[in-house]
């Protein structure tokens, strides 16, 4: 079972290991979610399951997201951990991330590993929701399927005023469709290792708590802007700078033969 005392690493590497089960769970699941959504006639539909592995017992809830009719009978699936320690329960996401030196490398998946507090939920349910009495469950759910994609934002003054106090780790917040989170981000372990089978290298990020969009100023909405701007402008820059910079080698490579 997990524990608080493990590394990031050792928790990531060991809830990888429960997924062929949980995978062999969640697929037994499916007739009797897909009848459960299909009989309710609702969309978007959201159901879980909760499951503990009979090997680990490590605690874990299975999403079943079906957006609209058309997945009700394959409903998209996440799975969900949960780390219990002296004072709350936290919630966990973990996976792997594209991780490339430079943009013309082959991707290579790193692992990552995300902690939720109590209180981002907290806050999750009373800014997003309106403090509706959303099964907890439910709430989770809601949240992995609304917000699976997210903008990495460098942070500033006009976007969080003060932000340096609370150090370097937290000087990117992430936006997403719900509203903006602020997190700490770090990596760990080897970068060599990136891509190997037994790597030890893992991005982590502790989410604390989401701001909606209707919570911000017009001076926070537009710095925000321009660094999600900033970011997709320089990723695609860079995709172009090595798309023609690989076009200009292999030019001379050519002329040379």
């Amino acid at each position: 079972m997990i524990v608080t005392t493990m590394s990031p690493i050792e928790i990531c590497k060991a809830l990888n290991s429960d997924l062929p089960k949980l995978k062999i769970k969640a697929n037994s699941c499916i007739p009797k979610v897909a009848k459960e959504i299909k009989k309710e006639g609702k969309y978007p539909a959201w159901k879980w399951v909760e499951y503990t592995h009979q090997d680990s017992r490590n605690k874990y809830l299975i999403s079943f997201y079906a957006p609209t009719q058309s997945y009700a009978g394959k409903p998209q699936i996440q799975y969900i951990a949960f780390l219990d320690d002296d004072k709350e329960r936290v919630v966990i996401r973990w996976g792997f991330w594209p991780y490339q030196k430079r943009l013309s490398d082959e991707p290579k998946k790193m692992n990552s590993i995300s902690y939720y507090c109590s209180h981002f939920f907290i806050r999750y349910r009373e800014r997003v929701w309106g403090g509706r009495d959303i099964p907890y469950n439910e709430l989770l759910c809601r949240y992995f399927t609304r917000n699976n994609a997210s903008i990495p934002l460098e942070m500033n003054e006009e976007i969080k005023r003060d932000y340096e106090k609370y150090g370097e780790l937290a000087n990117i917040s992430f936006q997403q469709r719900d509203g903006v989170c602020f997190i700490n981000h770090w990596c760990e372990g080897e970068e060599q290792s990136i891509g190997q089978k037994d790597s030890d290298a893992i991005a982590v990020v502790l989410y604390y708590t989401i701001i909606t969009y209707s919570m911000l100023s017009d001076i926070q909405k537009k710095a925000i802007g321009e660094e999600g701007k900033k970011y997709i402008t320089n990723y695609y820059n860079g995709i172009i700078k090595e798309a023609t910079n690989d076009a200009i080698f292999r030019q001379i490579n050519q002329s040379r033969l």
